[in-house]
């Protein structure tokens, strides 16, 4: 009950429509998912909807005193955590990405794969 109400209502009627009804409208469209930058979009829309949904489940139950009861209150580190999160990831995909070879070396097929008319029609 702590999460439908007071300051936690708007957030679950946010999350309800971002994370369900607006994907599920924007994904009818078949244009859509055909091109690659809006299908994006449509997928960070997704993540934040779900970094949302997290922090909705998880908040209530660790509320200040010092507010409402239950009241909503975002902080600055509701933000810089999952950041900071992001960018060790981003670093850490990028720096074993340097230490192996993206193509394997010692396949067969190689030759053929890094040829000029492979994939031409």
């Amino acid at each position: 009950l702590a999460r439908v109400r007071n300051g936690w209502k708007p957030l679950f009627i946010v999350i309800f429509f971002i994370h369900f009804v607006v994907p599920f409208l924007l994904l009818l469209n078949r244009k859509l998912k055909k091109h690659g930058p809006q299908l994006a979009a449509v997928a960070l829309l997704l993540i934040v909807a779900r970094y949302l949904d997290l922090y909705w489940h998880i908040l209530p139950s660790f509320r200040d005193l010092s507010w409402p009861d239950g009241f909503f209150h975002p902080t600055l580190w509701d933000l810089l955590v999952p950041a900071a999160m992001v960018s060790i990831w981003i670093a850490a995909f990028f720096w074993q990405l340097g230490r192996r070879p993206i193509l394997p070396a010692y396949h067969p097929l190689v030759p053929q794969i890094l040829e000029r008319s492979h994939g031409a029609h």
